[in-house]
């Protein structure tokens, strides 16, 4: 999620981390809770998709942390966006784990496939160059 509008330009401050090309973890993370209360169901699972890819989760029998367990506020921040139910409304979410699961997957596969044709002519090459 970008910190800031598209037409606007901002510094990082200790609220939003550090601004990778407009973008902070920060606001990505705290994201899942406006998009879970309203329902919006491809912002939630394509965030949170990319919150177990990125985060960098550590799991320790049933537990499971994000940072490597080094940031607790993660933590507190993801629980209170899947758990976030608004005081107006009941919260009817089509949210299911196996179709994050299948989001994570296709991901994984897909940035692979990714890799292997981006560096599949490089690798040729140099395996080219030591057999001459």
């Amino acid at each position: 999620m970008r910190e800031y509008p598209l037409n606007a330009d901002g510094q990082a401050d200790v609220d939003s981390g550090p601004l990778i090309f407009g973008i902070a973890p920060t606001s990505t993370i705290v994201s899942i809770a406006p998009a879970h209360a309203y329902q919006d169901t491809q912002l939630f699972e394509s965030t949170f998709a990319i919150i177990e890819i990125l985060g960098l989760p550590l799991v320790w029998g049933e537990e499971k942390s994000y940072a490597l367990g080094l940031l607790l506020v993660i933590d507190d921040f993801l629980v209170w966006g899947k758990t976030l139910v608004p005081w107006t409304q009941v919260n009817n979410s089509v949210y299911t784990e196996q179709r994050l699961a299948n989001k994570i997957q296709f991901l994984i596969l897909g940035s692979g496939v990714v890799l292997l044709v981006f560096w599949s002519p490089i690798v040729a090459k140099q395996f080219l160059n030591k057999c001459a």
